[in-house]
């Protein structure tokens, strides 16, 4: 996401005309970044539920049930 800003970015003195265009890119990169920015963190608060779920990073678990759990809590939103 950082190369794609930069990308955009860089365009803004080439853009002609009322920069319509470039505007709506500008404003989907943004949307991009807060969407990369939600799944970032839902991923780190999954991770950090499931480690505390196992009894902590160190002790082995179940992977098939972990799996098992994960796609059980996420099939309604499927």
């Amino acid at each position: 996401m950082a190369a794609l800003r930069l990308r955009v970015d860089s365009l803004a003195h080439q853009v002609e005309g009322d920069g319509a265009t470039y505007r709506a890119t500008v404003a989907e990169v943004e949307r991009l970044e807060k969407l990369l920015d939600g799944l970032l963190a839902l991923a780190l608060a999954e991770s950090t539920a499931t480690r505390v779920a196992a009894g902590g990073a160190d002790e082995a678990c179940d992977l098939a049930s972990v799996l098992a759990e994960r796609v059980d809590a996420w099939r309604p939103a499927a």
